[in-house]
C-alpha cells in the first residue's frame, strides 16, 4: 500500500501556502521511488496556484494507486482556504491518487456534490465501532471469558470504541 500522510493539525492557522507545499512535498517523496525526476517545483511559494498544480502533476505520473491521507482534518480553521482549494483539487485528482480526508467532523469540502457523482465513500463512527457481538469475540480472542450479559455491559460502557476496549482488557488481565 503506498501512502502519504499530512497531519492537518500542523496547519492549524489555516496557512494555505504551506499546506499544498508540504502535500506536494509528501507526494514529491513517494514519487522518488516511481521516477528518478521528483525535483522541486519552480513555482514561488507565495503562488498557490502552481502548488495546487504541482501537487497535482506529482500525482499525474505515479504508476501504483497512492494514498494522501489529510489527517485531523477538523483542525483546520473553518474561515481558511483550503477547503475551497480541497474541493477544486479533488476534481482534478488524477484515477492514481486516493485522497483520504480523515476528520472529526464532516469537512467544508462540497460532500453532496461528491455522493451524487459517487466518487465518495465514506466511513463514519457506527462503521468503525465494535458491535456488541464483536466485543464478545474480541474478548474471547484475548483469553477473556465474559458471558453474553457482561459483553452487553462493555459495550455500553464503551460504545465499541477500540482504545476504550483495549483499556477494558488490560484492566480485567491486570485483576482490577
Amino acid at each position: 500500500l503506498d501512502a502519504v500522510w499530512l497531519d492537518c493539525a500542523e496547519f492549524s492557522d489555516g496557512d494555505s501556502m504551506r499546506f499544498w507545499h508540504d502535500a506536494a512535498a509528501a507526494l514529491r517523496s513517494r514519487a522518488v521511488s516511481d521516477f528518478a525526476d521528483a525535483g522541486e517545483s519552480d513555482g514561488p511559494l507565495s503562488d498557490i496556484r502552481c502548488r495546487l498544480n504541482d501537487t497535482l502533476a506529482i500525482a499525474q505520473d505515479f504508476e501504483r494507486p497512492t494514498f494522501l491521507v489529510f489527517d485531523d482534518y477538523q483542525k483546520i480553521p473553518r474561515e481558511s482556504s483550503i477547503h475551497a482549494e480541497i474541493t477544486r483539487f479533488l476534481a482534478l485528482v488524477p484515477p492514481c491518487l486516493h485522497v483520504v480526508i480523515v476528520s472529526r467532523s464532516f469537512p467544508r469540502i462540497g460532500l453532496s456534490k461528491l455522493r451524487m457523482d459517487e466518487s465518495l465513500s465514506e466511513l463514519r463512527r457506527d462503521a468503525l465501532a465494535f458491535t456488541s457481538l464483536e466485543v464478545r469475540e474480541l474478548f474471547a480472542q484475548n483469553g477473556i471469558d465474559a458471558r453474553a450479559s457482561e459483553s452487553a455491559d462493555v459495550f455500553d460502557l464503551t460504545r465499541g470504541w477500540l482504545a476504550a476496549l483495549k483499556l477494558e482488557m488490560k484492566s480485567r488481565a491486570s485483576g482490577l
